[in-house]
This record gives structure tokens, C-alpha cells and sequence, in this order.
């Protein structure tokens, strides 16, 4: 006696080593093909963080999205090598990537994942984190001495 039905039969995508990793129904089709994650705002909240804001677009009920790639790259200096941060929660829209260069213009993405598969990538943001405190009031006080 099956305990499956047809009903819950699923096909699965076969991959190169002919081992099926990756149900083929409206959850991974939806993950593999379409975004499912958009940005929605990255702002500098000091000199060396900035806090992403996203909506995911499918439900957190869903499954197949364990996680979210966080890429980002130095924009002021042309890189092309993107550093990446991994989100484990996929019910969580909100990040703050720390420990980033002051006054350095960054652009962000995300890319959601299950397991090794990634899903297609969320629009980007380029984003400028603040000057050094420190200096800016250094100057100020400078500039207060001309006075």
C-alpha cells in the first residue's frame, strides 16, 4: 500500500549527475525563474554600515527559499569581486551589513537560495556610507577657529 497519491507525486529537475535535487512544482519554478526578492532600500546608517530593506514575494510558508545571498561590491574603487553574506532567516527583510569602508559607495543585491540552487537575483542598490564623524567634527571646529 502507497502512501503517496497522485496528488502528491512531484516531478523533479535532474541535474548533471542524474541525481534529482529540486522539486519541479510552482515553488521552485517560481525561485528558479522569477524574482522573488526585491530590494526596496539600502541607506548608510553610520560610516562603515548600511542597513538592506527588501519584500520577499512568496510566502514564508513556502518552502523552498531557505536563505538570502547578500552581495555587495566597492563601486568607488571599480571593483568587479562582490563580497557575499549569507541570511539564514527567510522570514526576515531587514540587514545591516557592517564593518564597510567610510565613505565608499557600495551597490547591493540579493539572490535567494535552497539549498545549493540560487534563485534569480533582486534588482540592486548603490548606497554611500557616511564620512568619519570624527573628521567632520574635527573640521567643524577648525573652521569655528577662523571665526
Amino acid at each position: 500500500m502507497s502512501l503517496i497519491t497522485e496528488a502528491d507525486s512531484v516531478e523533479y529537475l535532474t541535474f548533471a549527475h542524474g541525481q534529482d535535487v529540486f522539486p519541479n512544482n510552482s515553488f521552485s519554478v517560481k525561485l528558479m525563474h522569477f524574482k522573488v526578492v526585491e530590494l526596496i532600500d539600502a541607506a548608510a546608517i553610520n560610516s562603515t554600515a548600511v542597513r538592506l530593506d527588501w519584500v520577499m514575494h512568496v510566502s514564508v510558508t513556502e518552502k523552498y527559499v531557505e536563505g538570502l545571498y547578500v552581495r555587495y561590491r566597492d563601486v568607488s574603487a571599480n571593483s568587479q569581486q562582490y563580497n557575499i553574506m549569507t541570511v539564514l532567516n527567510p522570514s526576515i527583510e531587514s540587514h545591516v551589513v557592517a564593518n564597510l569602508k567610510k565613505y565608499t559607495k557600495y551597490e547591493f543585491f540579493l539572490a535567494p537560495f535552497y539549498q545549493t540552487l540560487e534563485g534569480q537575483p533582486s534588482n540592486s542598490k548603490i548606497v554611500q556610507t557616511y564620512e568619519d564623524a570624527t573628521i567632520m567634527y574635527n573640521m567643524h571646529t577648525w573652521l569655528q577657529s577662523f571665526e
